[in-house]
């Protein structure tokens, strides 16, 4: 009969439950909402949870540590780059404390992270380092709200200076002409001065605008309306605007109804044909109404040069602005609002076609339904 060493059996039972606390610990810190990484003193990674994991796109490869090459690249906060030694989690197993740091971490496939990093030794009874122990929480999104809302200042700042510079300046005109007693110059003047207040009231419009969406207090009144109607209200009130630009418009025999809010309906087709006034060369303008798979469709064509690549994407972004788009006033504001506004009717407003020959932009509505 076999024998059973009891120091054995304790080892064995001091082992398992080592690594069932060691599972345990694992599934823990797995479903941690920030990212966590443990070293040993050589620099390996001995424990890691799923939202790093995610960030370095390591589901299928062992994380290489400090010894192994990075797929990406490390920055501090100004920019410059880390060295792997110098990074918190490398320093921590130097002895160091880490709080707050953040770090720039661009991965491999460009995509950018911004990472509010915390890292400690880790030591024994002895008080000498076993390791180290990093702890990181993606502040991407709050990082990128603070560098739009220093773009919305600097550039409120300049768009609503200019037209009150030249609403004082044309008033201080007209006060001359009027002490001279000419009439006529006057009336140039306040005309002018009109002009700059009308582009005053639109640029804050459109800064109200896009407040209202981030608050969800954004008013949409919905009533059939005629998309039709909209269109040919929009095209004969901007006609006197076109210069010797033509706006041709292609309007169905039918009513095109949906429910919608006929006002912000026509903000939207007034923001498609002004950008297809100011940006699409100097061909004609043709704005068509028709439906398709039970959708009301609004196209604005240009015959400009069309929207170059890197722009495509990001056109629709809140105060973006293309570098041929900065020659002319404006916020970067009304593409983004008018695909809101599109958005929240249930509809959608996209590029469809761009290049050499001119730009479409698309502009569709559901259609209400009928027997």
């Amino acid at each position: 009969m076999a024998t059973i060493d009891p120091e054995a059996t304790d080892v064995a039972a001091l082992n398992a439950a080592l690594v069932a606390e060691r599972d345990r610990l694992a599934q823990i810190v797995d479903v941690l909402p920030v990212g966590v990484v443990l070293m040993d003193l050589a620099g390996r990674v001995i424990l890691e949870n799923k939202v790093t994991r995610e960030l370095f796109k390591r589901d299928e490869a062992p994380a290489p540590g400090l010894a192994g090459p990075l797929r990406g690249g490390l920055a501090r906060a100004d920019g410059s780059p880390y060295d792997l030694r110098d990074v918190p989690i490398a320093r921590s197993l130097r002895g160091e404390e880490v709080r707050g740091e953040l770090v720039r971490y661009t991965r491999a496939d460009g995509r950018r992270y911004d990472l509010i990093t915390n890292s400690a030794p880790l030591r024994d009874a002895s008080g000498a380092i076993t390791g180290a122990v990093a702890a990181y929480e993606d502040v991407t999104a709050l990082s990128d709200a603070e560098r739009e809302r220093t773009a919305f200042f600097a550039m409120a700042s300049h768009e609503l200076k200019t037209p009150v510079t030249a609403v004082r300046g044309q008033i201080q005109l007209a006060l001359r002409f009027f002490q001279r007693g000419s009439a006529d110059m006057v009336s140039g003047a306040l005309e002018r001065a009109d002009a700059q207040t009308t582009r005053m009231a639109a640029l804050i419009d459109d800064l109200l605008d896009a407040a209202r969406l981030d608050v969800g207090r954004f008013d949409v009144v919905f009533a059939p309306t005629d998309v039709a109607e909209v269109v040919a209200a929009s095209i004969a009130r901007l006609r006197p605007i076109a210069g010797d630009r033509v706006l041709r418009v292609d309007l169905p025999d039918e009513v095109v109804l949906v429910t919608a809010d006929a006002r912000r309906l026509a903000q939207v087709v007034d923001n498609l044909v002004v950008n297809a006034l100011r940006h699409g060369g100097h061909g004609d303008v043709v704005v068509s109404v028709g439906t398709e798979g039970g959708r009301a469709l609004v196209r604005v064509r240009d015959h400009g040069a069309g929207i170059v690549a890197e722009d495509r994407d990001r056109i629709f972004q809140r105060f973006y602005r293309s570098e041929p788009a900065r020659a002319t006033p404006g916020t970067g504001l009304g593409l983004y609002v008018s695909r809101e506004i599109a958005r929240l009717h249930g509809g959608d407003l996209s590029l469809e076609s761009t290049g050499p020959t001119g730009t479409v932009f698309r502009f569709s509505l559901p259609l209400i339904a009928t027997r």
